[in-house]
């Protein structure tokens, strides 16, 4: 990766790696988009041995500007959104028998080779950032069925900022990020997401804004600044005599 060319050519000692969402990570302090993707580096780096965690990684979440996705108590839409990469993994069959199973419409948004001769679905195409927020604010719930091991989901979030409940898989990172019946609905059988999606309704638009703001960039950036305040103690401790890291305590 570029990043360590880079870091191998400044060589500094307290080099640190964040936004972590896939495997290859190369440095010794390290900040993952979710700890289901920190612990399955872990043991994938380490799959045979007795695996010991590290106190100066970190989970720190994709952050989001507000005021890219507004919050919509009102939505004047009456379909659901599957939004993203066209792809079977993403599992955009799944959100079409849902649609199908309820009789709804779906509109599908995304990039990609499409078709559907469903009476149910809408394709809209691609969407640019005016447009996906219309559509997610406006909809009765968003689909994000992702069929693998989801890092963090970032449409998940984006939905819940503008109010509107996600409907996805109960595995990866969605049961990090959703709360099951206050957020959206995390599902294991397609009976699940069809009776999530007859409850997506009920949910309180303004209880899934308010939890999905943990992730506003106003919000995450202290996170970092924690983080980098613990890793200069440690690096004034290696460095400094009579500075603490690792023992730092009042």
């Amino acid at each position: 990766m570029y990043q360590k060319d880079i870091a191998d050519g400044v060589n500094m000692w307290l080099t640190c790696e964040p936004g972590i969402g896939y495997r290859g990570t190369f440095a010794k302090y390290r900040a993952f988009e979710s700890a289901y993707l920190m612990n399955f580096v872990y043991g994938s780096q380490h799959p045979f041995e007795s695996i010991n965690g590290n106190y100066y990684d970190r989970v720190i979440p994709n952050y989001f500007e507000a005021e890219h996705f507004p919050y919509v108590e009102n939505p004047e839409g009456d379909y659901f959104l599957y939004i993203g990469r066209l792809i079977q993994r993403k599992g955009v069959a799944t959100a079409i028998a849902v649609a199908e199973a309820l009789k709804t419409k779906l509109i599908v948004a995304g990039q990609g080779d499409f078709f559907s001769d469903s009476l149910y679905v809408e394709f809209f195409g691609y969407a640019d950032a005016d447009q996906r927020a219309g559509l997610m604010g406006n909809a009765i719930a968003t689909f994000v069925p992702t069929q693998y091991l989801e890092a963090f989901g970032g449409v998940n979030v984006e939905s819940q900022l503008c109010g509107t409940p996600v409907i996805t898989t109960n595995f990866g990172v969605f049961p990090e990020t959703v709360k099951h019946g206050v957020t959206g609905f995390t599902c294991n059988t397609l009976q699940d997401f069809v009776n999530a999606g007859r409850a997506a309704k009920s949910l309180d638009r303004s209880k899934v804004r308010f939890e999905a703001e943990r992730y506003l960039t106003d919000n995450v950036k202290d996170e970092f600044q924690n983080w980098f305040e613990d890793l200069y103690r440690l690096w004034m401790s290696a460095h400094i005599p009579g500075q603490k890291g690792w023992s730092y305590y009042e």
